[in-house]
């Protein structure tokens, strides 16, 4: 047992002198801010009173999808790779721990390979509604399709200590979009929607619709009409933000959809209750950027305190990340003496603070646990180092109240860990989703 530890520690030591991203941790304090503590495979930072409650509680899902560089290929394939957090915030597992493989979506048969993919749970938290872009042969664009991933577990009455289980895979009604990067699942108001955006370059305009899956009459719907505004070309390339028009969303009161766009106007919120757009007002004199939302971003309207209490955020608070930094979106309500309508406003996000020093080597994405408990992970899909993995930073932390006289976030388990890849030629690696 000694002999094996040495050993495995040993590795981790030749691992850590050739490895780039290691030797940058030297220099975290200076890339990072003060109150994010330093960590390394076999340094975990951890801040945990003792007795907590260690026990398995939540499951987290990371999306990543792999290719050879340059190219929409024939050997891409989607890893499902899951980690479990304990009730107390704890990571489950050892530093440097390969993360668990659940499941692998390959490139479709007659298809030349997957052009992306996105994802989220099904309205009965019970499985995972997944939209993987395949590329057909001899067309320039993806054709998106619509499949059901559904967890089992040996022992279902045991499953948070059960780490045996399958996945079964079912296939979802098609989506007629047949544009790629511009539609993603969404889950809301027990629905599952889908936004999806289309360009009109020679009207100068973007257009935004919304589907909605009826599972009895099996087809996704047209929900509501669609949403047109004004779009100025020069935001699609000369425009702080890279990446497809659709960036993110978040699901507000569970029954309204914010929808963030890579635009100065892109903050729109559809009503599921009666499939109605509205543009989000904001600020034009700010010298603050809009910075829109990344992936999904978490809203926390009310929470529970450790004493037991339930605290109120006002209107409420958007969180997401962005280049390893955590942002804040207050929410504020008003009422508009036009149509009578009760609308949003939104000022640009105020940044909380950083949860990873590394900008270039990668990026992350942030879930929701429970109350205050966040957690982020990011991944080095940006660094080339001589390793056959990547290298996967992962933090719980609890956000503090808007109202709080120093904001910021509490550091409760940050460690390293693995994700191990899957063959492919010139690697290229997309981090799609965090579930």
């Amino acid at each position: 047992m000694a002999a094996a530890a040495d050993e495995k520690a040993r590795q981790t030591e030749d691992a850590s002198s050739c490895c780039s991203l290691y030797r940058c941790l030297c220099s975290w304090r200076r890339a990072c801010s003060p109150r994010i503590p330093r960590v390394a495979p076999g340094r975990d930072y951890l801040c945990i009173p003792a007795g907590a409650d260690d026990s398995p509680a939540w499951s987290v899902l990371v999306g990543l999808l792999s290719g050879t560089c340059t190219a929409i290929s024939d050997d891409s394939v989607l890893g499902l790779h899951r980690f479990r957090v304990a009730r107390s915030g704890r990571i489950l597992g050892g530093s440097d721990d390969a993360l668990d493989i659940l499941h692998t979506v390959r490139t479709t048969e007659g298809c030349s390979g997957i052009a992306s993919a996105a994802a989220a749970l099904t309205p009965d938290g019970r499985s995972l509604c997944l939209f993987s872009e395949h590329l057909d042969p001899g067309k320039v664009s993806a054709i998106p399709r619509a499949h059901q991933l559904r967890l089992t577990y040996e022992n279902p009455s045991d499953r948070r200590k059960n780490t045996r289980s399958t996945i079964t895979t079912s296939a979802l009604p098609r989506l007629p979009s047949e544009r790629p990067m511009r539609c993603r699942p969404v889950s809301a108001a027990g629905h599952l929607w889908a936004p999806n955006i289309e360009l009109e370059l020679l009207n100068s305009k973007c257009v935004v619709g919304m589907l909605r899956l009826d599972r009895d009459a099996g087809r996704w719907e047209k929900a509501g009409d669609a949403f047109a505004f004004p779009l100025d070309r020069k935001e699609l390339t000369n425009g702080r933000w890279v990446g497809p028009l659709f960036q993110g969303y978040a699901v507000l009161h569970d029954d309204t959809i914010l929808v963030s766009l890579r635009a100065d106007q892109g903050l729109l919120t559809f009503s599921c209750s009666d499939c109605t757009w509205t543009q989000v007002t904001t600020t034009k004199d700010t010298h603050t950027p809009y910075i829109p939302i990344l992936g999904r971003g978490i809203y926390i309207k009310q929470y529970v305190t450790e004493d037991g209490d339930h605290e109120d955020e006002d209107d409420g608070t958007v969180y997401f990340l962005r280049d390893n930094k955590a942002f804040a979106h207050k929410l504020c309500y008003y009422q508009d003496q036009e149509d009578q309508r009760r609308k949003l406003k939104l000022e640009p996000p105020a940044m909380i603070d950083f949860v990873c020093p590394f900008g270039e080597e990668g990026y992350g994405f942030l879930t929701h646990l429970g109350g205050r408990l966040m957690c982020s992970v990011w991944i080095s899909t940006l660094l080339h180092c001589s390793c056959q993995f990547l290298h996967v930073l992962i933090t719980t932390f609890r956000v503090r109240s808007t109202s709080a006289e120093q904001k910021g976030i509490d550091i409760v388990h940050s460690t390293c860990r693995r994700l191990d890849v899957f063959p492919v030629g010139l690697p290229m690696h997309e981090f799609c989703f965090l579930q």
